[in-house]
């Protein structure tokens, strides 16, 4: 799932787009560098309620 649409980013711009399939083009900004991937998922986890999922290695 993408985080940009959960928070993480902050929508800047939304208009028409001129793409076949795509009603709106957006914008998206936010800070590069201000966390982790593991602290991302951490604060999209603590904001959305992300559900844990476990795998199975076949081991």
């Amino acid at each position: 799932m993408s985080m940009k649409y959960r928070g993480l980013l902050r929508l800047t711009k939304r208009g028409p787009s001129n793409e076949d399939g795509w009603k709106f083009q957006l914008q998206y900004q936010g800070t590069m560098g201000e966390h982790t991937l593991d602290e991302a998922l951490e604060k999209w986890a603590k904001r959305w309620g992300a559900r844990a999922t476990t795998t199975q290695t076949g081991v």
